[in-house]
């Protein structure tokens, strides 16, 4: 017996496209969980700049010096809005460059 091939009609919708990359859900986690890492490095630099200063070999010991010789108040105010800064630019600048 001969098989029955059903020629596909007009009216067929055509197939979805596929969609690389994160999800929503992923994103939307990326987007909050940025900052709030970057605000907890920027939290615990000074502490981090006070330990590394005192270490011969550490690299970027200009820096760190500048952030251990400030008030912990200041450190801390200025490592929390750097880590806020980077946190919310690192996503963004990830699906700029995706876009090129």
């Amino acid at each position: 017996m001969a098989s029955l091939v059903i020629p596909p009609t007009a009216n067929a919708a055509p197939p979805e496209p596929v969609r690389l990359g994160p999800s929503t859900g992923d994103l939307v986690l990326l987007l909050l969980l940025a900052p709030v890492v970057g605000m907890a490095a920027g939290l615990a630099l000074p502490w981090v700049a006070v330990w590394v200063e005192n270490l011969p070999w550490a690299p970027f010991q200009g820096p760190l010096e500048l952030v251990a010789s400030m008030t912990w108040e200041r450190a801390t105010v200025a490592g929390c809005g750097a880590g806020l800064m980077l946190g919310v630019a690192s996503p963004w600048s990830r699906s700029a460059t995706r876009r090129m």
